[in-house]
């Protein structure tokens, strides 16, 4: 796909309000394709086959890449480029059930004491008691909190805003932080970049001998919520789930719970 094609096809994708990280890995695993395999306006299905099929990847991203073909074939039919879609002939990959894989409780003290600076500190709390996604935490400013009524306003995925209570920890630490535009400053958008967030906390959580991931910070805030007694659709709204089936995966039954919910059934 050429330059100008490419350019064209992320301003179709912009056009439908498409994320910025949505449009990026689009692109992204087309020109991979091409490079390895391909031209986009020729590929046959068995080209995409063979490729999808010798990725050394997870079955989950082989998924997303077939997700990401499919949607650039689909556009080059729309604008008249090409007369099919090889996707047609190539089967979706099976994308394996997810399971929670939230941190223990005991954890988050001993990451948050890992923290060497305050800004990777705010990042944590943000992900942990606010259970923001890495590339959300990239764009928060300043202005989207209102300590008036305690709120965060969140733009997750696909543009859509929304607000969720703010946690007093998150609230005791935006002192240090300036009262207008981004929190975390940094690379030609303006804000850091969502890998530099994953890099910092994972760096944190390394340190603190503490195995894991950033979004499974968000993991132990679903988790936790559940755990707390939260009705299930008051977790999906502070998660931002448009679906209930999406947070079950981010929520994990406890035994505890298991065994508290059998303990209540009476002859």
């Amino acid at each position: 796909m050429s330059k100008p094609l490419i350019r064209t096809w992320g301003a179709y994708m912009r056009a439908q309000s498409l994320s910025t990280r949505t449009i990026n890995e689009r692109l992204g695993t087309v020109t991979r394709f091409e490079s390895e395999s391909a031209d986009i306006e020729t590929a046959t299905h068995l080209d995409v086959a063979l490729w999808l099929g010798n990725l050394d990847v997870s079955a989950t991203s082989r998924a997303t890449y077939h997700g990401h073909l499919k949607a650039c074939f689909e556009w080059l039919k729309s604008v008249e480029l090409r007369t099919d879609s090889p996707m047609d002939k190539v089967p979706k990959p099976r994308r394996p059930r997810s399971t929670p894989r939230p941190v223990d409780s005991s954890a988050i003290p001993k990451i948050l004491k890992a923290c060497s600076r305050k800004r990777t500190r705010m990042m944590v709390l943000l992900a942990t008691f606010a259970g923001l996604r890495v590339h959300e935490i990239a764009k928060v400013r300043a202005e989207d909190f209102d300590l008036t009524t305690g709120s965060l306003y969140v733009d997750g995925k696909g543009g859509v805003r929304a607000m969720i209570p703010v946690h007093h920890m998150i609230s005791a630490e935006l002192v240090h932080f300036p009262r207008e535009g981004y929190l975390f400053p940094g690379s030609d958008s303006g804000h850091v970049l969502s890998n530099s967030v994953s890099m910092l906390i994972g760096r944190a959580m390394k340190r603190a001998g503490v195995a894991g991931t950033a979004h499974q910070l968000r993991h132990w805030y679903g988790t936790t919520l559940l755990e707390s007694g939260t009705d299930v659709r008051v977790v999906q709204e502070l998660m931002r789930h448009v679906s209930i089936q999406s947070t079950t995966i981010y929520t994990r039954v406890s035994d505890t719970m298991r065994r508290a919910a059998i303990d209540k059934l009476a002859a």
